[in-house]
């Protein structure tokens, strides 16, 4: 999980499997964490990019966000696309819809509009 605001603001945080101990280490981690205003989901993505390189596992990204990129760069979008990595973006707020389904369906992942987190993360990992 990787927090973001106008620039990487913290993570990236992991756990390995379902490890009670790290799940509530990586929530604790999270809340103790206050992203500012701005949004960055390109440099976000990019970086989720960075650290999926090289795994031979099959790989998604789940983005989340609920503001509005004005960094409008495509060069992530574009690498998850030739990675063959499908985005499926979430979105809260005031997100920009249009931003958040355009990378999703560019990389042919899904969009999930949401307020409710839990319903959001079931409608993504049943995406496929």
């Amino acid at each position: 999980m990787i927090i973001f605001d106008s620039s990487i603001k913290a993570g990236p945080y992991t756990v390995d499997g379902n490890e009670p101990s790290q799940l509530r280490q990586m929530e604790t981690d999270v809340v103790n964490t206050h992203p500012g205003g701005g949004t960055d989901m390109y440099g976000c993505l990019q970086n989720a990019l960075d650290l999926a390189e090289g795994d031979a596992r099959k790989q998604l990204i789940v983005l989340m966000s609920d503001g509005v990129s004005r960094d409008d760069s495509w060069g992530a979008v574009d690498r998850a696309r030739e990675a063959g990595i499908p985005v499926v973006s979430i979105a809260f707020g005031d997100a920009d819809e249009r931003q958040l389904s355009e990378v999703s369906e560019a990389t042919g992942g899904a969009y999930v509009e949401s307020d409710d987190l839990v319903k959001a993360l079931r409608a993504a990992a049943g995406y496929k």
